[in-house]
């Protein structure tokens, strides 16, 4: 209930409830080991029609990450509650795929718990297939499938994995049908639910001329660019990489597609950027931050290059959970914006509670955490300044969090790139993401700093020998021509005049 924020009168009544249907009693006589998740506390409270107080805490879940869904936007209140009724607690377990590519993408989940994972196989023409790297992360909050409420279920071309354990509400396939009527009849009915400020934004569009629409979008973008060049200066980028990235956006109209979205480190790289200005992006904003990473200390400039390329731009919400005390920290974060609190972790004797104690360490703008993740892909680097007791501790986004992270992933395609010749990062250079252009791997190792300054030397006495059987070649073919021209009597006869230069020639004006 605490990890959840649920309302004290809520969480009241649900552990009324389940003290009072004795859940654990009987699992235990059963000999069933309980585990505290959505489904078990689901199942007990409405084991006897408990269903007022199991619609409360449904909506607790369910509403703010429902108003974010585009194709809900502006429904009635009543028509928000008969989608909300569809949506049931499910569970999936940790490296369970919900998901794989080719297979149909039947699910809209919204996330209560745990983590999702979105992959993109890079298969090659031969067969072989490179390192898998993630595309998009979709965590606690936010929602998975929202394009099934257009009425068609596709085909995924992505394999979708539980990175955690995940706990989410479902809207099931029986649910979705009834849910996807509601919607076209309210598309094709004005009277069936009426809405007053839709009835009015419907009159203001078609009373809007198409000038005043062409002038409210110039403003809408003109705002939007705004924003994007304060946010570039806030951070920190040069001056010259601002101008390319407003060029950008000015030569491509990138951002006609969504004027309403706000403008953070997540919708910066969402609007194409070429991939050479998202890399000095992350370069501006993250190489000072690397250098002070202990565990990088000595490592080659070049790796920390390589990094750079392949971290990805997050955004936590306020008051979430970045990992619990026990739990595995699965990537790295470089803050660009907020604050995230690293708290200890207390019990409560009587009741064998962990709850969380003082706060230890606030991070901020320029700060890293997880750097527990990189000492197994160096390990010929120096950790003595290496923490390992950072994950028994609670780390916490105190408000919105906007951050680079680097995944396991990651760190693999880097290792991948200097130690097995996997050259993944070339595709990354090649297309966007590593995905787009992508000629396959490289299939011979990677040479050493040693091999390749054996081969310049090498190259460079080929070419000293090259030049010198060329100036034998030329000496000798001068000596014949020295006794040809001897035989002749040439030899010491004077040079014949060289013949005079021809005029200048006279240009149209003279």
């Amino acid at each position: 209930m605490l990890d959840n924020d649920i309302p004290e009168k809520i969480k009241t009544e649900v552990v009324k409830i389940i003290k009072y249907q004795k859940a654990f009693e009987r699992n235990y006589a059963a000999g069933v080991d309980v585990d505290v998740d959505l489904v078990f506390v689901f199942s007990a409270i409405t084991t006897n029609g408990n269903r007022p107080i199991a619609s409360n805490l449904k909506e607790h879940f369910c509403v703010n990450a429902l108003k974010k869904v585009s194709i809900l936007q502006g429904v009635g209140e009543d028509e928000f509650n008969f989608v909300l009724k569809y949506f049931n607690p499910v569970i999936y377990e940790e490296n369970s795929y919900l998901v794989r590519a080719g297979e149909p993408d039947d699910k809209m989940l919204i996330i209560t718990q745990g983590m999702l994972a979105v992959y993109v196989d890079n298969n090659t023409a031969s067969g072989s297939s490179s390192v898998i790297i993630p595309k998009s992360r979709i965590e606690k909050g936010e929602v998975y499938g929202e394009e099934l409420l257009n009425g068609l279920i596709p085909i995924s071309t992505r394999d979708v994995k539980c990175q955690t354990k995940v706990e989410a509400f479902a809207l099931t396939s029986r649910g979705l049908k009834y849910v996807v009527k509601m919607l076209r009849q309210r598309r094709t009915t004005s009277t069936l639910f009426y809405d007053p400020e839709q009835v009015n934004k419907a009159y203001r569009e078609l009373t809007t001329t198409r000038s005043e629409k062409l002038i409210q979008q110039k403003m809408k973008m003109d705002c939007t660019e705004k924003d994007i060049l304060e946010w570039l200066s806030r951070n920190g980028v040069h001056h010259d990489l601002q101008t390319s990235v407003m060029k950008h956006i000015k030569a491509n109209s990138v951002l006609e597609g969504n004027l309403d979205a706000e403008v953070d480190v997540r919708y910066l790289f969402s609007i194409h950027l070429p991939w050479n200005i998202e890399y000095e992006i992350k370069k501006d904003l993250c190489m000072t931050t690397l250098y002070e990473v202990p565990v990088l200390d000595g490592v080659d400039e070049d790796v920390l290059h390589r990094i750079c390329m392949s971290l990805d731009p997050v955004v936590l919400p306020k008051n979430s959970c970045v990992v619990k005390p026990g739990g595995q920290i699965d990537r790295m974060l470089i803050i660009v914006e907020g604050k995230i609190t690293l708290t200890e972790q207390t019990f409560h004797i009587l009741s064998r509670l962990r709850k969380r104690g003082n706060v230890e360490k606030i991070l901020k703008k320029g700060d890293f955490f997880g750097e527990e993740l990189l000492p197994w892909a160096f390990p010929d680097v120096s950790i003595s300044k290496y923490k390992p007791d950072m994950s028994r501790k609670y780390v916490d986004c105190c408000e919105k969090v906007e951050a680079f992270s680097l995944t396991k992933e990651g760190v693999e395609s880097v290792v991948a790139y200097y130690r097995e010749g996997t050259n993944v990062l070339e595709q990354l250079e090649n297309g966007r993401d590593g995905v787009a252009h992508s000629r396959g791997t490289c299939t011979s190792t990677a040479p050493t700093i040693e091999q390749r300054l054996d081969q310049l030397i090498q190259l460079q006495v080929d070419m000293l020998q090259q030049h010198r059987d060329e100036m034998a070649n030329q000496g000798r073919r001068l000596d014949e021509m020295a006794a040809f021209l001897a035989r002749l009597g040439y030899l010491n006869t004077p040079p014949p005049p060289r013949p005079p230069p021809p005029p200048p020639r006279l240009s149209r004006t003279s």
